[in-house]
């Protein structure tokens, strides 16, 4: 199989790279409203405004639905201790919740 891409290490599929440029003027205040937002969500500025004006408004980052995954799967790990035929639903059903976030 063939590889995509030319560069050593980059694993990025070519649909999500990111060829566009484009600036942006901001007033001081907004510069600094939006760094300050993008620092609390561990993103460059850019990562942040692009990921904030090209989605609906849910206020979840990349980020936090990582920890959002790792404490289900955690939670299904106790369950499947204690009742191992709640898990096949209590994942059919946060599958439903993650792609009405997404």
């Amino acid at each position: 199989m063939a590889q995509k891409n030319k560069k050593p290490g980059h694993y990025r599929d070519e649909t999500e790279r990111k060829g566009k440029v484009t600036s942006v003027r901001l007033s001081d205040a907004q510069y600094e409203a939006i760094q300050r937002n993008a620092n609390k969500h561990g993103q460059s500025m850019s990562a942040y405004m692009a990921n904030v004006a090209s989605k609906e408004k849910t206020g979840l980052t990349p980020a936090l639905i990582v920890q959002m995954q790792n404490m289900f799967n955690n939670a299904c790990r106790v369950v499947e201790q204690n009742a191992p035929e709640e898990v096949d639903n209590m994942q059919k059903e946060m599958k439903k919740i993650w792609l009405k976030l997404m």
